[in-house]
């Protein structure tokens, strides 16, 4: 955390209006780990950080989102080109039990 390109997302004065609006685009099925994927989205949206890596598969529900599965074909040819350079492709490790997650933003959008 000690990176200036590393931080802990906090709600903003904004998170209670952001929250309204996400449930609303929502709609009313809520059920099961949707509640913790809501509050991440909610926290993700007050920042301008539009696009999450994630192997989370329900995170697709949300409007506005970039869903991105880092394990995916197309994902890892374009983004891990030094793999298939050094002919070790076909070895990558089967997919993790925990989520990935990684988070890009704006931060020409920040005050």
């Amino acid at each position: 955390m000690a990176s200036p390109a590393c931080g802990v997302l906090r709600p903003t004065g904004r998170h209670a209006a952001v929250l309204g609006q996400v449930l609303g685009e929502l709609g009313p099925v809520f059920a099961g780990n949707l509640l913790h994927d809501t509050q991440t989205v909610v926290l993700m949206s007050e920042h301008v950080i539009t696009r999450i890596v994630t192997r989370d598969t329900e995170l697709h529900r949300f409007p506005g989102l970039e869903v991105v599965d880092p394990l995916a074909p197309e994902v890892r040819e374009s983004t891990w080109p030094t793999a298939a350079r050094l002919g070790v492709a076909g070895s990558l490790a089967a997919p993790s039990r925990r989520p990935l997650l990684s988070l890009s933003c704006d931060t020409s959008a920040r005050s």
